[in-house]
């Protein structure tokens, strides 16, 4: 497309550099098309520096604590997803009868039942017992040695640890104890208490159901 020659007086001298010069023309219309594009740049670059300004204002405000808080909860968040053990179940295991207890062949004193969501989850059981001898003195009779043996069975097989009360040639007494199972495997299990005498005696020992009672934890 042929470029139309501006309007000039008679007599006026032009020359092939001359402003009307398409190729100068076009020379200069990129340059002025640069220059716009610098502007654009400048302007994107200072819109960013005021953002990365306003982003460190509000690190400086917020402050640390609030990093560490949050990457704390997706790390408890991921374990939680995990099943890694955080569900912590509690059951409550009472006895609801007085019980005596004056013979070597075990008693039960109750059961209640516990379900691992992981197998070899971590289980913990503390036990308290109300434990008292039913005839005063006992333990200086004739025969009356014997000491009461508490027992946690756990589906039907006793645990090592025991409970251990009385006098058996010097006093015992262990009203508490505490069981720590992590070989069990995944599903329900049922766990018992039974009450015995360690050996024959004249001895007799009741179980009150007021103050005795266990908690069992189940991590997992």
């Amino acid at each position: 497309m042929a470029t139309e020659l501006p309007d000039i007086a008679p007599g006026t001298i032009v020359t092939a550099t001359g402003w009307w010069n398409p190729l100068t023309h076009a020379v200069n219309e990129a340059n002025a098309n640069i220059e716009s594009t610098q502007a654009a740049v400048s302007s994107a670059t200072a819109d960013i520096s005021s953002l990365n300004g306003r982003a460190s204002a509000l690190e400086s405000a917020v402050g640390t604590p609030y990093v560490s808080e949050k990457s704390l909860d997706n790390r408890v968040t991921t374990l939680e997803q995990g099943d890694s053990g955080m569900n912590v179940t509690a059951t409550k295991y009472v006895v609801t009868t007085e019980r005596t207890v004056n013979s070597t062949t075990a008693t039960t004193l109750g059961s209640t039942n516990i379900t691992l969501n992981t197998a070899n989850a971590p289980v913990v059981i503390l036990a308290n017992f109300d434990v008292a001898m039913t005839t005063a003195n006992t333990i200086v009779t004739a025969g009356g040695t014997a000491c009461l043996v508490v027992k946690c069975l756990i589906d039907g097989t006793a645990r090592n640890e025991q409970l251990i009360f009385g006098s058996q040639a010097v006093w015992r007494g262990t009203a508490g104890q505490t069981w720590v199972l992590t070989n069990l495997r995944a599903g329900g299990h049922t766990v018992a208490f039974t009450a015995q005498l360690s050996s024959a005696g004249a001895v007799a020992y009741q179980v009150s159901a007021s103050h005795t009672g266990a908690a069992l934890l189940v991590f997992g």
